[in-house]
C-alpha cells in the first residue's frame, strides 16, 4: 500500500462516506463508554470520610476487619453511624445505594 498525502474529499467519495461514518460511530462509542464510566464509577467503594452525613442509607463495609456491607446511615444526635444490626463497627468505606427496581405491571 503506497501512501499518498490526498486529501479524502468526504461529501464525494466513497471511501470517505464510509470513513465519516466510521468516525461518527466511534464518537458515539466513546460517548457511551464514557457514560458507562461514570454510572460504574458511582458504585466503587469510597473512603468514609466522603460519605454523605445527612441520613442518606448508604452501603458500608470495614476494609480492616473485612465481613459483608450493610446499610447505614450517619446520625448527628449521635455523632456516629447507625447500623442495621446492632454492635460496635466502625466503616471505612462507603458506596451508595442503587435505586430499586421500577413497579411491575400487574398481571405480569
Amino acid at each position: 500500500m503506497s501512501e499518498q498525502n490526498e486529501d479524502i474529499d468526504f461529501t464525494d467519495s466513497r471511501e470517505g462516506q464510509f470513513m465519516y461514518e466510521d468516525l461518527r460511530r466511534i464518537n458515539e462509542l466513546e460517548q457511551e463508554n464514557q457514560k458507562l464510566r461514570e454510572e460504574l464509577a458511582r458504585y466503587e467503594w469510597r473512603p468514609i470520610e466522603s460519605a454523605p452525613k445527612d441520613g442518606t442509607s448508604i452501603l458500608v463495609c470495614n476494609a480492616t476487619i473485612g465481613g459483608e456491607p450493610m446499610c447505614a446511615h450517619y446520625s448527628a444526635i449521635y455523632n456516629n453511624w447507625q447500623l442495621e444490626r446492632k454492635g460496635v463497627w466502625i466503616p471505612t468505606h462507603w458506596m451508595p445505594l442503587h435505586e430499586p427496581p421500577a413497579p411491575e405491571e400487574p398481571g405480569t
